[in-house]
C-alpha cells in the first residue's frame, strides 16, 4: 500500500513480524498520515505510531463486515418502489443499506459478471455506480462512501 491510496479514518490491516516473538496483527484505523508513516488506532483506545506503510494490507470487503454494519441481502427500498409500482421485475439482489444515510447497493462478483457498487445520497445530488471485478478492500468503500457525501461510518 502507498500513502496516496489512504485517507484518515480508513479502516486497514496492520501486520508487523516481530522475529521469534512471533507477529502482531490488528485492524486499525488511520489518524494521521504523514510522507512513508502513518498512526493508527485500535478500536478507540491504542494508538500505534510511526509505522511503515509496507506493515498495512487493505481489508477486503466481505458479506461478514457488511452485516455487521447493519446491511441486509435483498433489493434497496427505493428498488422494492419502483418495481412494484411499474409492475417490473425485481433487480439482481445484493447487500443493501438504505436507513437514512443514504443508499447503497453492493453485489459481489461472480463466476460470469462482475460486482457493483451503488450508491445515493438520497438528495438528487450525488449518485455513483462502481462496477469492479477484483476484490474490493473496506478502506475502498469508505472512499466511496465520502465521495457520495454518504455518512455512514463502516465499524470493524
Amino acid at each position: 500500500m502507498d500513502t496516496r491510496d489512504l485517507m484518515i479514518g480508513d479502516w486497514v490491516h496492520y501486520k508487523v513480524n516481530l522475529g521469534s516473538d512471533g507477529i502482531y496483527e490488528k485492524d486499525v484505523q488511520i489518524k494521521n498520515i504523514y510522507g512513508c508513516n502513518v498512526n493508527c488506532e485500535v478500536r478507540g483506545w491504542e494508538v500505534i505510531s510511526g509505522k511503515r506503510m509496507a506493515d498495512l494490507y487493505p481489508i477486503p470487503l466481505t458479506p461478514e463486515i457488511l452485516e455487521k454494519n447493519g446491511f441486509y441481502w435483498g433489493n434497496t427500498a427505493t428498488e422494492e418502489d419502483f418495481c412494484g409500482a411499474v409492475g417490473c421485475g425485481y433487480p439482481d439482489c445484493g447487500w443493501c443499506f438504505d436507513e437514512g444515510a443514504g443508499e447503497i447497493k453492493i453485489i459481489f462478483p461472480n463466476e460470469t459478471d462482475g460486482g457493483l457498487i451503488r450508491l445515493d445520497d438520497q438528495s438528487a445530488d450525488r449518485h455513483l455506480e462502481l462496477i469492479f471485478v477484483e476484490p474490493i478492500a473496506v478502506h475502498e468503500l469508505q472512499h466511496a462512501l465520502r465521495l457520495c457525501g454518504i455518512g455512514k461510518e463502516i465499524v470493524l
